[in-house]
């Protein structure tokens, strides 16, 4: 049997090595002519250990985070890969500026996240984006006609729409499109460390 060796890296600067042709333009300093996904809104976090993880976070200055679960009572229309996965998550959103940040623990099912932990106590899972004004029925047609696959689904509280999608050409990072319907501010189960002034 042979040594398989590690392939040698190739030292040209990224300027030298891009020869993909495509027909596909700038159109501002941040757009190009098939923009449609709009600027991320949130970035989120597969564990296993969302105590260990959240206060990695916390002792950042990332917080407060209202703790939820994704269960038979709280998401209609469970999914995965487009077959029914009656799904339990646990979640946990904290607003960090523009960005929000989430963590979700698979406690049944979810197959996409229970892959991010494969071999892993936590991963990057997906960044949301905000759709550019687009419905959510238009992003998950533009994101289906551009080779995604939906990974993961449901729809929280009857309000949030929500689809994660496996993109082709960006491995284990997942995009997620969903929409928040204006002044939706859910109770959460509990606050970590504490609740914001004004939600006690």
């Amino acid at each position: 049997m042979q040594d398989r060796q590690a392939p040698q890296p190739d030292l040209r600067p990224l300027a030298e090595r891009i020869t993909i042709a495509t027909d596909i333009s700038a159109t501002g300093l941040d757009t190009l002519s098939n923009s449609f996904l709009g600027v991320p809104v949130e970035i989120c976090i597969a564990t296993r250990s969302p105590e260990t993880t959240m206060k990695a976070l916390v002792d950042l200055g990332i917080g407060p985070w209202g703790l939820y679960q994704f269960n038979e009572r709280t998401v209609s229309d469970r999914r995965s890969y487009g077959e029914p996965d009656p799904y339990v998550i646990n979640v946990a959103f904290a607003q960090n500026g523009p960005i929000i940040w989430e963590l979700m623990e698979p406690v049944v099912g979810a197959g996409t996240l229970q892959q991010a932990l494969e071999d892993r106590e936590q991963a990057l899972h997906h960044v949301a984006f905000d759709g550019s004004g687009l419905t959510i029925e238009e992003r998950r047609k533009e994101l289906l006609d551009r080779g995604a696959r939906p990974a993961l689904s449901g729809t929280w509280l009857d309000q949030v729409p929500f689809t994660f999608f496996e993109t082709p050409g960006l491995g284990p990072v997942i995009l997620e499109s969903y929409v928040f319907p204006a002044n939706f501010v859910p109770e959460p189960d509990a606050w970590y460390p504490g609740p914001p002034p004004g939600r006690e």
